[in-house]
């Protein structure tokens, strides 16, 4: 998992059953899977969710003494062909020398480029950066395969010195059984009602959403927590705002499908989930016209792009609202590109595919000379 990141973290923050899908579909095809997570022991304890998987987690090591364990001695545990994947770019040092240590194949999977997003948040030249852009310089080129999650991030990996065979892109996945339209439901009276789900942080523009929906005769469903919260419910004095804080992700399905439609402001994403699980319950989707955002939503087509600007937001949402047929055009159009690329279903058909494919090779590690990056 991603360095500092537990499977509590992943429950306190409603993404558990979003985030462990994929491997419960994958754990039949393999002879073995183990999550190795930084929680404690309350991750141990997620055993009876996750039948089959073993987790590996801190028995009060401590950070440190943990990631040095991880490295070097959890690897002499294992037995057989082993494959080491990341999560996410943060802790890729640690589990790039567990492969070293292992003579395993390595396979850097990432949502995001950690050094980009160092860059919206600290600066360019900033000491964050510079080590995101070293840790990311050290892993991908030594992995057997790296995965991201957008054709855009390609380019970024291949800057860093890695082959162009070894980079794939495998899209975040859309649980579309679950995430999917109700054609039961009927439309409750009310006004217009928009959804948002997503971390109130800067990157997301919550205070945006806020603004650009003032004075118009909508309601908005708010799911999630930040540092922005407070400034978002001042700013929402007087308006038909709730804000439900974390719900687990059982629970989205049904708040997207009272919605008339899903905004997502952000100033940039990698390839984000939750627009993704509104296109698949057929909502018509806004979304800024930024990285991240603007290669999932095809204006026009599956969902609107609009400039990060509170009028640009004000003109979208008044088009949505008085056209039925758009709104049900655009969600329609939105389900069914889900469904062709994004389902589980798919995802798992292609992760074992690049499995096969990282197996036929022998690993970098086993004949690498010189040694891993030292776990911090």
């Amino acid at each position: 998992m991603t360095d500092g990141i537990s499977l509590r973290i992943w429950e306190e923050a409603g993404m558990f059953e979003r985030e462990v899908a994929l491997y419960r579909r994958l754990r039949p095809y393999l002879r073995a899977l183990t999550i190795v997570t930084y929680g404690d022991r309350w991750d141990a304890a997620c055993r009876s969710r996750l039948p089959g998987i073993r987790i590996v987690c801190d028995r009060g090591l401590g950070p440190a003494r943990y990631r040095d364990w991880i490295a070097r001695r959890l690897p002499r545990l294992w037995r057989g062909p082993t494959l080491v994947k990341t999560n996410q770019t943060a802790g890729a040092d640690t589990a790039f020398a567990a492969a070293r240590t292992a003579g395993a194949w390595f396979m850097a999977r990432c949502g995001y480029m950690l050094s980009e997003a160092c860059v919206h948040l600290h600066g360019p030249d900033s000491p964050q950066t510079q080590s995101a852009r070293a840790l990311e310089a050290a892993v991908f080129p030594a992995a057997d395969r790296c995965v991201v999650t957008a054709d855009a991030m390609r380019g970024s990996v291949l800057a860093t010195g890695a082959d162009a065979g070894a980079v794939t892109v495998i899209p975040n996945y859309v649980d579309t059984d679950r995430f999917a339209p109700d054609p039961g439901a009927r439309r409750e009276p009310g006004p217009f009602r928009v959804a948002f789900i997503g971390r109130l942080v800067p990157q997301k523009n919550p205070l945006l959403l806020i603004e650009g929906l003032r004075g118009l005769d909508v309601a908005l469903d708010v799911v999630g927590q930040g540092e922005l919260l407070p400034a978002m419910r001042a700013a929402a004095q007087g308006m038909d705002v709730t804000f439900h804080g974390i719900l687990p992700h059982l629970a989205l399905p049904a708040l997207l499908r009272r919605a008339d439609c899903f905004l997502l402001p952000s100033g940039y994403e990698g390839h984000p989930k939750a627009l993704l699980e509104a296109m698949a319950c057929g909502l018509p989707v806004i979304g800024a016209n930024r990285p991240g955002i603007c290669e999932v939503v095809r204006h026009g087509r599956t969902g609107l792009l609009v400039e990060p600007e509170a009028d640009a937001i004000r003109d979208a949402v008044r088009t949505l609202a008085g056209d039925c047929g758009l709104r049900a055009a655009l969600g329609r159009a939105a389900r069914e590109e889900v469904l062709a690329t994004l389902s589980l279903e798919r995802t798992v058909h292609n992760e074992l595919a690049l499995y096969r494919d990282i197996l036929a090779r022998p690993p970098k590690a086993a004949g690498a000379g010189g040694e891993a990056p030292c776990p911090r």
